[in-house]
């Protein structure tokens, strides 16, 4: 379904967090475009991730690397100018430890927060509130702010699960182990219960918890880029780009 890159337009490295340790900032040189290092902390969007910097670069004529890291590690090494983008993160989040961030004017895509449950389960979840006061175990997949932050202002009657990745998850949905995963729509519910090797009939949606856009956010000394880089992810999310590659319909 999807093409392969061109190795000029965008190269994907997965680095040791070693690396980092002894980074240092690279400037441009005569004749030597600079390579904007884009940080991403969500593994398993490295393909969708790399065509969307992919198709920035093509219309920008700037170069883009996709390194991942762990989250916390991703935003740290942003903020110190070892990477120069972080991917997306959401408009709310909280710049009081990373205070050399500056978020783009325009937001790529949303994303929504689903609880999924058994077929067979009684839950229905029409919003994070529907979660106060309720004895149940929740499943999540750490990194996610918007899901932990809404965790932690719910009732200390929930038992929270998280863990490193959604296979997990379903895995202990699927042994009642829990009574509930929570989510997002990066990909659709076939998709997803066909990447998690789970029957369609067993798991269902039991309500949208939310919303959320998801913005770029640059180091501040490539803050002369951003401008133009706006003007791209607008014209991109006008003509679907984001959201039909997300949901496997692009070219």
């Amino acid at each position: 379904m999807f093409k392969s890159l061109k190795i000029s337009t965008v190269v994907i490295l997965l680095f040791s967090i070693s690396f980092f340790s002894n980074a240092t900032t690279v400037e441009e040189k005569d004749n030597v475009p600079y390579t904007y290092r884009v940080s991403l902390s969500d593994a398993p969007s490295l393909n969708i991730v790399t065509k969307i910097w992919a198709k920035i670069g093509s219309r920008s004529g700037y170069q883009f690397t996709v390194f991942v890291l762990p989250a916390e590690r991703s935003l740290i090494s942003v903020n110190k100018g070892e990477m120069d983008i972080e991917h997306t993160r959401l408009e709310t989040l909280d710049l009081k430890n990373y205070p050399n961030l500056i978020r783009t004017k325009e937001y790529m895509y949303t994303i929504k927060t689903y609880a999924y449950v058994l077929k067979k389960s009684l839950i229905h979840i029409n919003n994070w509130n529907d979660l106060l006061d309720k004895d149940i175990s929740i499943c999540y997949q750490l990194g996610y702010k918007d899901i932990e932050q809404n965790l932690q202002k719910k009732s200390h009657r929930l038992k929270l699960n998280p863990v490193n990745d959604a296979k997990q998850c379903l895995g202990m949905l699927k042994l009642n182990r829990v009574d509930l995963v929570l989510s997002t729509d990066v990909l659709p519910i076939e998709l997803f219960q066909k990447k998690l090797e789970i029957e369609a009939p067993e798991v269902r949606i039991a309500g949208t918890l939310s919303e959320s856009k998801f913005y770029p956010y640059f180091n501040q000394k490539h803050k002369n880029i951003i401008p133009k880089i706006d003007k791209i992810i607008l014209q991109l999310r006008k003509e679907n780009f984001f959201q039909n590659l997300i949901n496997g319909k692009s070219k």
